[in-house]
């Protein structure tokens, strides 16, 4: 008889990535911009600031996700 196994990795991608895209469009939507590379400095601190007072383990995740993807861009 087979036994039923679930994948846990792919639901945390999921749920990570999910996240970071819900948080991403929130975030473009409140500043008035097309991708969140397009934050200044000041707003990546602000949002950084936020991210550490954050509880919820997958929100923080995307905030970081968004903050690493600019620091990523910013050095290209």
């Amino acid at each position: 008889m087979d036994k039923f196994t679930f994948k846990k990795n792919k639901l945390q991608e999921r749920l990570e990535r999910e996240a970071t895209e819900g948080l991403e469009i929130a975030i473009c939507t409140f500043y008035n911009i097309e991708n969140s590379i397009d934050l200044t400095e000041d707003q990546i601190n602000h949002l950084d600031e936020i991210s550490n007072s954050e509880e919820d383990g997958y929100i923080r995740m995307a905030y970081t996700n968004i903050i690493n993807n600019w620091d990523h861009n910013q050095e290209n």
